[in-house]
C-alpha cells in the first residue's frame, strides 16, 4: 500500500500498437499498448506508464512479448495477455519497483485477464488492489512466478497453471 505511483513522464501519451511485423520500445507515457496478428515485440526495461488506456497482447497467429526488466503501470484500464503466443514478462531487479512487474493504481478497477492458449511466464509481482484477476486458458505452460494481490481473482480452464511465490523475488517495499 506504501508503494508510491511513478512519476508521470509528462508530455503527451503515445497509442503504440503493432499488427504483425516484429519491433522494440523504449519505456515511457502509452495511452495504450496493442500486439495482434502475429506481432513481436521486444519492450526494454523501464517503467511503461499507461494513461487512460489499456495493454493487449492477442491474436492467431500468435504474437510474442519479451520484456525484461519491465513494469507496467496502468492510472486506469486493462491488461490483457490472451491468444497463443509466447509472453515472457519480468519486473525490474533493482529501483523502487524492483520485483513488480505490473502495477494498476489503487483505484483502478480494471481486469487483469491471462489467458489463451499459449506460453505465458511472468516473473514479479502483480499488484491490482481493486482488480479481478482472470487466468485461464488450455496453454500447456501458464507459469506466475509471482506474488499476486488483487482483490478477486478465478482460476479456469483445461491448461496447465503453476504458480510460484518466492519472498526473494517478490516486491520488496
Amino acid at each position: 500500500a506504501s508503494v508510491p505511483v511513478p512519476t508521470h513522464p509528462g508530455g503527451s501519451c503515445t497509442t503504440y500498437s503493432l499488427n504483425g511485423g516484429s519491433d522494440t520500445i523504449n519505456p515511457g507515457l502509452y495511452c495504450s499498448i496493442s500486439l495482434s496478428g502475429g506481432a513481436n515485440l521486444v519492450m526494454n526495461p523501464g517503467v511503461y506508464y499507461l494513461e487512460g488506456g489499456n495493454v493487449n497482447v492477442s491474436g492467431n497467429p500468435s504474437s510474442s512479448l519479451v520484456a525484461n526488466e519491465a513494469m507496467f503501470y496502468l492510472d486506469s484500464g486493462d491488461f490483457t495477455m490472451s491468444g497463443n503466443g509466447d509472453i515472457d514478462i519480468s519486473a525490474p531487479t533493482s529501483g523502487p519497483y524492483a520485483g513488480l512487474v505490473l502495477f494498476m493504481d489503487r483505484t483502478n478497477g480494471g481486469n487483469i485477464s491471462l489467458t489463451g492458449n499459449g506460453s505465458l511466464n511472468t516473473d514479479g509481482t502483480i499488484y491490482g488492489a481493486v482488480s479481478h484477476l482472470n487466468v485461464s486458458g488450455n496453454g500447456s505452460s501458464t507459469v506466475l512466478n509471482s506474488q499476486i494481490i488483487v482483490g478477486t481473482m478465478t482460476a479456469s480452464g483445461n491448461g496447465v497453471v503453476q504458480l510460484n511465490y518466492d519472498q526473494i523475488g517478490g516486491y520488496q517495499g
